[in-house]
């Protein structure tokens, strides 16, 4: 391999996924290829072209970036493949080398995120700059190293280097330069990458397994036309079987996780601290006091250079004001609270690696419920943050889900549980990078899954206690037994007018008992361990706020309609601008506005045709074909789209054909990834995504496909 050619090291077509694997468990690290750069013959031999790395001679400069700038040239590199650990700088700004005297260079290295693509621009002044190379994505993520051999040899005293494209997100580990083009040397491997496999090795899995569900759903469908539906069944059956395994183990990214660890640190972070001192924090302190801990640990001149986003106004802001009055956020607590507070912050401090540490302040903070907080505070307040504890708490979901896959198999059988699974496992819109290894950011996917099993069960008030639970949790679960209340409706007044109203409306007592039950019990537990009545209306306005600012990564029909292919982000976006989003988001909202009349004659149009798909249907198919409320009324996070996965339930009542468009949907989800895989494409990605989920769910609830079932 020419580490010389930037094109090498990328996936090939052709190459299989043991390749892959293969070449990733070769270990040896960049500083090998660092070295023998520096040991070859250079071409040229005045003085103002030395020998050797030239960013490690004396007094070189770094300025801008980031905190820790210097560290991008102290000849340290990053594991190849790993994520981004204590020795990369999140670059906040472009990073800027001053070599103190002009130098000629020839070749330069580079280890930077490798989802990202990296401009280094030249220049003799500091003021007037041309570009030297272009550094482009690796082709995998993690910290990737790439080797550049400049078109002709430039001589500039200036380095800049930024980020370009990507997820917008960059983080850059080293830096090298020399002043000739190095011979190339015999052997230059890059090491392996973090976890068992590549991501790009992961998606290939996942997009192969729905094609072939696809297809083998179809193959059913077919026979089954044509009469033969029992041919080739045990075949049939095991490739079922099979692709429904892998397609659980592809959620869990076949045992990648995070490629480098299996807790979701981040997410960890935010729930944890925002639960265990929501008294402190409400939902609008959890970034300020962060920073203010942060100063009494003297880093202070890192938060100064911090941007955190204002979660009252959610908008990005300097954190430098909190280096001058960091008390005012102290003051919240105890003096007891606050230490432990401290020792928390500080061990996630030391966990989180410091890129990902400063970019975590531009999320949205802390957004649960306070129902979320009767479990979520109960355990957190029971422990210090530690290995130990984070750990156990990561592992609540995997149990959860358990559960919830048994509940699956109990209610509709094995597989029924497989198509579902092939939806959970391979789509691109959700998935264990988003919320694995988290802290209960499952629950309200366990029991809407359960709530729709009790009820085929006819656990009519266990079902119903179930779905109230899970809309508390995340609100939007709602929709799921708002289909159930057309269907109740229809059915009572079929009744009353044939004098059967008063027998028909007893039948949904008990569901109505449940809902009331988890209300009655559940709201006061939440008021109480969230410290009042306040915390209800304060989460209201949380949730409005993150309303008015919402990220490019949501998914419904309200995106569809918002988006005009001249207001996308790679147009609108400044990521010079403190709040690069903003004229973005206004112009997403104007365009929403005026369309905002068509989003309602189109809402109650899939409304009325939901009531004609569900008004003759059992109990529990209404609650699934009401998932489908949920991309047309709201416009959820991406990874919330895992609920898709009650459509798969449907194999009893549409044989394969449910099955067969969910899997194509999957597929789907995956070429909007391939045709968009960079962060300035977000809105174009998601975009298309929703347009895909919005004509699935419309194309499922289409009445024809609902002749009236028999009889229970």
């Amino acid at each position: 391999m020419d580490p010389l050619n930037p094109e090498q090291g990328r996936d090939e077509p052709g190459k299989s996924p043991a390749t892959h694997v293969r070449a990733g468990f070769r270990w040896v690290v960049p500083a090998i290829l660092c070295l023998a750069l520096t040991l070859a013959p250079l071409s040229a031999a005045d003085d103002s072209c030395p020998e050797g790395n030239l960013l490690e001679a004396p007094g070189v400069l770094v300025s801008g970036g980031g905190p820790g700038a210097p560290r991008t040239i102290d000849g340290r590199f990053e594991s190849e493949g790993g994520s981004s650990g204590a020795l990369a700088v999140h670059l906040d700004s472009p990073l800027q080398i001053d070599m103190g005297t002009p130098r000629t260079i020839g070749a330069m290295l580079l280890q930077a995120d490798g989802d990202d693509d990296y401009v280094v621009e030249g220049s003799i002044d500091g003021v007037s700059w041309a570009p030297l190379a272009m550094a482009g994505a690796a082709g995998a993520g993690g910290m990737r190293s790439r080797a550049l051999r400049l078109p002709e040899p430039a001589r500039v005293r200036y380095l800049r280097v930024s980020g370009s494209g990507g997820d917008g997100s960059f983080s850059v580990s080293e830096i090298a330069a020399w002043c000739g083009v190095p011979e190339r040397p015999t052997e230059a491997d890059l090491p392996k990458a973090s976890g068992l496999w590549p991501r790009g090795a992961v998606r290939g899995v996942q997009l192969g397994t729905a094609l072939l569900g696809t297809l083998l759903l179809g193959w059913g469908l077919v026979l089954r036309r044509l009469g033969r539906e029992d041919r080739s069944k045990r075949t049939r059956d095991v490739g079922l079987a099979a692709l429904g395994i892998l397609a659980g183990l592809c959620w869990w990214n076949l045992g990648a996780f995070h490629f480098g660890n299996y807790l979701h640190l981040p997410d960890h972070y935010h729930y944890f601290l925002g639960a265990k001192y929501f008294d402190e924090l409400e939902h609008t302190r959890l970034y300020e006091c962060t920073a203010a801990a942060d100063v009494e640990q003297g880093l202070g001149e890192i938060v100064r250079q911090r941007r955190i986003r204002d979660l009252q106004t959610n908008r990005l802001v300097s954190a430098e004001w909190i280096v001058n009055d960091p008390g005012s956020c102290k003051a919240q607590f105890t003096t007891e609270r606050w230490e432990q507070f401290g020792r928390d912050v500080d061990w996630f401090r030391r966990a989180i690696p410091p890129p990902m540490w400063e970019r975590m302040f531009v999320d949205h903070g802390y957004n649960a419920s306070p129902a979320w907080g009767i479990l979520g505070t109960s355990f957190s307040r029971l422990v210090p943050a530690n290995d130990a504890t984070i750990l156990a708490l990561g592992l609540i979901d995997p149990l959860l889900l358990l559960v919830m896959w048994g509940l699956v198999i109990w209610a509709f059988g094995w597989r029924t549980a497989c198509i579902a699974a092939l939806w959970w496992g391979t789509n691109q819109l959700e998935g264990f990078p988003w919320t694995g290894g988290a802290f209960l950011r499952q629950d309200w996917l366990v029991l809407s899954i359960a709530g729709i099993c009790l009820v085929r069960q006819r656990r009519m008030a266990a079902g119903g206690f179930a779905l109230t639970y899970a809309t508390l949790l995340r609100v939007f679960p709602g929709f799921i037994v708002a289909a159930l209340v057309l269907r109740a409706a229809t059915r009572v007044w079929r009744g009353i007018r044939t004098g059967n109203g008063t027998a028909v409306a007893r039948e949904y007592v008990s569901f109505a008992a449940g809902c009331l039950l988890a209300l009655f019990l559940l709201v006061p537990l939440s008021i109480w361990t969230s410290g009042g009545p306040a915390a209800w209306g304060a989460f209201a306005e949380n949730s409005k706020a993150n309303l008015r600012s919402t990220g490019a990564n949501m998914v419904g029909l309200m995106v569809v309609l918002s988006y005009e292919h001249e207001n996308r982000w790679e147009v609108l976006a400044d990521p010079e601008r403190l709040n690069p989003e903003l004229k973005w988001l206004e112009a997403k909202r104007d365009v929403y506005e005026r369309r905002r009349p068509l989003f309602w004659l189109l809402s109650l149009g899939f409304v009325w045709l939901l009531w004609r798909a569900v008004k003759d249907e059992p109990d529990w198919v209404a609650l699934t074909l009401g998932i489908g409320l949920i991309p047309i009324a709201s416009f959820p996070a991406c990874y919330y789209f895992s609920i898709l996965l009650g459509y798969g339930l449907l194999l009893e009542r549409r044989k394969e054909g449910v099955g067969m468009l969910l899997c194509a949907l999957s597929v789907v989800t995956h070429l909007a990834y391939l045709a968009f895989p960079s962060g300035l494409f977000y809105d174009q990605r998601y975009g298309l995504d929703s347009l895909a989920v919005v004509l699935f769910v419309v194309l499922v609830s289409v009445r024809r496909w609902w002749p009236p079932s028999a009889p229970a």
